[in-house]
């Protein structure tokens, strides 16, 4: 059975073409009348669709981490790592909990982040800013995940003519300049 492997210029050339589809797409979508405000940039200006959500949440679902991250780890922890899967569970179970309240009352006071319904319930900027410090400290370890993916996808498309690093590092800087571009 042979590998499935764009070893050389083919993988080179697919993932570049890639990159410029992705910063074409950051251009074309920065370049229509964004207000510059922080619920501009996060709602993309009100102008999503749910065709774009669904993908979005999909992307968001089947990441790097589903692929990369947990099923190694259920493999080297065999059975006992199902516990995580009730856990998750339970996570969304709870959400669902105050989710329908919270999106009211963020509609009501257009909330944009869950920082600000921290800063508008409480009344504090230090508690917003402890909020934000958990929550990046809490999804470090997703962001990391999908650079070890990212790393992985592409060192095994190109056959190692692009290393690990070099695709991390370059791809990093492609999602930047996507996001400040407005993708």
């Amino acid at each position: 059975m042979t590998e499935l492997v764009f070893a050389g210029p083919s993988g080179v050339a697919i993932l570049c073409v890639y990159a410029v589809v992705m910063l074409l797409i950051g251009w074309y979508a920065g370049r229509g009348g964004s207000t510059g405000t922080a619920r501009g940039y996060f709602t993309a200006g009100g102008g999503l669709g749910m065709v774009t959500l669904f993908f979005t949440l999909y992307a968001t679902q089947y990441s790097g981490n589903s692929v990369v991250g947990y099923p190694p780890q259920a493999y080297r922890s065999g059975f006992l790592w199902w516990q995580s899967v009730p856990f998750m569970i339970a996570v969304i179970a709870v959400y669902l909990l105050f989710a329908p309240r919270l999106y009211v009352v963020a509609k009501q006071r257009g909330f944009v982040t869950p920082t600000d319904f921290v800063r508008d319930r409480f009344g504090s900027t230090k508690l917003s800013l402890l909020t934000v410090a958990l929550m990046l400290w809490g999804l470090g370890n997703y962001v990391l995940e999908q650079l070890v993916a990212m790393g992985h996808g592409i060192a095994g498309l190109t056959g190692e003519t692009i290393p690990y690093e070099v695709g991390v590092i370059g791809f990093i800087v492609i999602m930047l300049v996507y996001s400040w571009t407005g993708g």
